[in-house]
């Protein structure tokens, strides 16, 4: 199995202990890429480019409703 399937496979099984698969914890990462490259955070897309900063806003977002 190529490697590509065998990260498919893994996600797709929740096989979060395959060697395919690595868990890192940051606030903030910074991705040097090729800028042909598109890409998705979360599913949005996003055009590619060369350095990529991804931060984590944490309680950046609040919601309103009324109650129920």
């Amino acid at each position: 199995m190529s490697g590509l399937a065998e990260v498919i496979r893994a996600l797709t099984a929740q096989d979060y202990a395959s060697p395919m698969l690595s868990f890192h914890t940051a606030s903030r990462v910074e991705i040097t890429a090729d800028p042909s490259m598109d890409w998705t955070l979360d599913g949005e897309f996003a055009k590619g480019a060369e350095h990529i900063n991804i931060e984590n806003l944490h309680s950046a977002v609040r919601v309103m409703a009324p109650k129920g």
